[in-house]
């Protein structure tokens, strides 16, 4: 994924919820507002032989800072689909070298039920294992029609001078386990510029997801 970021009042990139699938555990600065977009996503899924793709453009996520270490969230699935809207609060509780936050969501059936379709919970986690190594998880519980799923991440990261790296497990239960191992490599070239690409592997149903995207976000405050 390719993330990047404009700031009118000289403020900087905010951690972002992607490329990995644990979300972060930092909230956006009161007054910026950052917009994180998977430009294109595509998966191919291997059923009885055959390789079946398909493929996502923009799905998409607006962040803003409400007060210290909180903000909220606006997002969709698909420019031209527009399947489902999410609506997501975050509060984050912050040391040094360390984060954990809640972060309460909603999904919203635009195109087809026209009605919530899930609401839940995430608690993710950040800390700072040396200078160069980071670890991140997040559990999510969310409530999908009648059903109750849960959601586990483990990610390590390693960061050096303006690249990072990270590889991932997550485990998904839905009406069954879903197994996942993702990796990317993000490039910050400057403060407020950020390349990022990487891939989920379901090694459940055998599919592969990839993807590239764009993110920014505007300061109207000064520097954060």
């Amino acid at each position: 994924m390719i993330a990047l970021l404009v700031t009118l009042t000289g403020g900087v990139l905010a951690p972002t919820d992607r490329p990995d699938m644990t979300e972060s555990a930092y909230a956006v600065p009161i007054g910026n507002v950052q917009v994180e977009t998977e430009a294109v996503s595509i998966e191919k899924i291997v059923k009885e032989g055959v390789s079946i793709g398909e493929v996502v453009y923009l799905n998409s996520l607006i962040k803003t800072g409400i007060f210290k270490n909180a903000d909220v969230h606006f997002g969709w699935t698909g420019l031209f689909s527009h399947q489902e809207f999410v609506f997501r609060f975050r509060y984050s509780y912050v040391s040094e070298g360390f984060a954990l936050a809640v972060l309460p969501h909603v999904g919203y059936d635009y195109l087809y039920s026209q009605k919530v379709d899930y609401f839940g919970i995430s608690f993710p986690f950040q800390a700072d294992l040396s200078e160069r190594f980071s670890i991140g998880s997040m559990y999510s519980y969310f409530r999908m029609g009648n059903e109750n799923n849960h959601f586990a991440t483990l990610s390590l990261g390693f960061s050096w001078d303006k690249m990072s790296l990270f590889v991932e497990t997550a485990l998904q239960r839905e009406q069954t386990w879903t197994v996942f191992v993702n990796s990317g490599i993000a490039i910050q070239p400057v403060h407020w510029f950020q390349i990022d690409a990487g891939g989920y592997y379901n090694i459940t149903k055998k599919a592969l997801i990839s993807f590239v995207g764009v993110s920014f976000a505007v300061s109207f405050m000064g520097k954060s």
